[in-house]
């Protein structure tokens, strides 16, 4: 994810990424638990809401996002510690990852034949192919 949807996470949910992960690297312009395509982004963003809605209604002692990432073409969203309603959500969310290209945000799909398993639209999916040659 670029640098400027990280700052903007990262500025606007405070409460969810603290300074405290191990992985956040204060000053280096890098966050390195924050490590996917630009096109989740919005997903991201809904999702963090969502749980920051759900987290005032009932706190949880000890939550914090640990890491967001992509693997196997979906999104994985790791947290310290939540209710069955928070996983329950973050779940919803992965699970429709695997249908917004994760570059650009459109309607996307598994693409298994490329070196790296990767949910993208057709337009990135032969963008990448073409690139990758």
């Amino acid at each position: 994810m670029n640098e400027k949807y990280r700052k903007k996470l990262l500025g606007e949910f405070q409460d969810l990424f603290p300074k405290e992960n191990p992985l956040f690297r204060e000053g280096s312009g890098v966050s390195f638990f924050i490590d996917c395509g630009d096109g989740w982004y919005k997903l991201i963003y809904d999702l963090c809401l969502s749980l920051r809605e759900m987290l005032k209604e009932n706190p949880i002692e000890g939550f914090m996002v640990v890491q967001v990432k992509e693997k196997f073409g979906g999104l994985r969203f790791y947290i310290g510690a939540g209710s069955k309603e928070i996983f329950d959500r973050i779940n919803k969310a992965e699970q429709e990852s695997y249908h917004i290209c994760e570059f650009c945000g459109g309607v996307g799909k598994v693409r298994n034949d490329l070196v790296w398993i990767r949910t993208l639209c057709d337009k990135c999916y032969n963008d990448y192919k073409r690139n990758k040659k």
